[in-house]
């Protein structure tokens, strides 16, 4: 899947930026933008389910 491959090295440059910019809240938007758009796909992909009926 595509959006796994792209998340897992973003999260480990995640892990060095720290070092390399004085902007802590960089990581954190960054993170945010990133679990924002990985839980999109993740629905896109999964199948929606028709209401129960009847109350069952």
């Amino acid at each position: 899947m595509a959006a796994g491959s792209v998340l897992l090295p973003a999260i480990a440059g995640l892990t060095i930026r720290p070092g390399l910019t004085s902007d802590a809240r960089m990581g954190e938007n960054v993170f945010a933008l990133l679990k924002t758009n990985f839980i999109a796909t993740l629905e896109s992909l999964t199948p929606r389910r028709a209401p129960a009926r009847g109350g069952a």
